[in-house]
């Protein structure tokens, strides 16, 4: 009967532990899943993600964002005052609902929304008005590059593509959202919304 308890025991001991080390490997797939400071997926996870997405939906819609000035906020508020900043960004484009959101390195983040252009872009600009209303030290405006996937197009090219968006809105005044055309070359012409 002695026998029993201990083994009892000892089997309560071990899925003790079995549950502690599940914890354990849960946070550590998250944390080298996830963006440390606006934890928002990594690049590596963002991509892996999308290919998932991009499997299950015939109509899918890419992002590219970026904070504007991020250099000026961070020289008038500092690298931890420059980081509230991003994880205030991150926090609004991390509740975009049914998409997925990272960060691509520095300011620069990207969300791949399910759906049509007009919902994409109509997001887009949802996500822009947002982060105009944070206040106080986190303040900012941010300039968003909208394309739409095309049959049978990879992440590169689509990447390509909102990313030529981005830098059309950069450049015809920050603090926008414009959509990509259809091609990806130097001369694109692009449609700012």
């Amino acid at each position: 009967m002695q026998n029993l308890k201990a083994i009892q025991t000892r089997i309560h001991d071990l899925l003790t532990e079995l549950k502690s080390l599940e914890t354990e490997v849960v946070n550590f797939v998250e944390s080298a899943s996830k963006d440390p400071l606006t934890k928002l997926l990594r690049r590596e996870t963002f991509l892996e993600q999308y290919e998932s997405l991009s499997n299950t939906h015939s109509t899918l819609c890419l992002l590219v964002l970026d904070v504007d000035h991020f250099k000026k906020v961070n020289d008038r508020l500092g690298h931890a005052g420059g980081d509230r900043v991003l994880q205030a960004v991150a926090d609004v484009i991390g509740n975009t609902p049914g998409s997925i959101s990272g960060r691509f390195g520095g300011e620069e983040f990207l969300v791949a929304i399910p759906g049509e252009l007009g919902f994409a872009t109509a997001r887009a600009e949802t996500l822009r008005k947002e982060i105009a209303l944070l206040s106080g030290d986190l303040t900012c405006t941010i300039s968003i590059g909208v394309a739409q996937m095309k049959p049978m197009e990879n992440f590169t090219t689509l990447f390509e593509r909102a990313d030529q968006a981005l830098y059309a809105a950069k450049n015809e005044g920050r603090n926008r959202v414009s959509v990509a055309t259809d091609s990806v070359s130097c001369g694109a012409k692009l449609q700012v919304g």
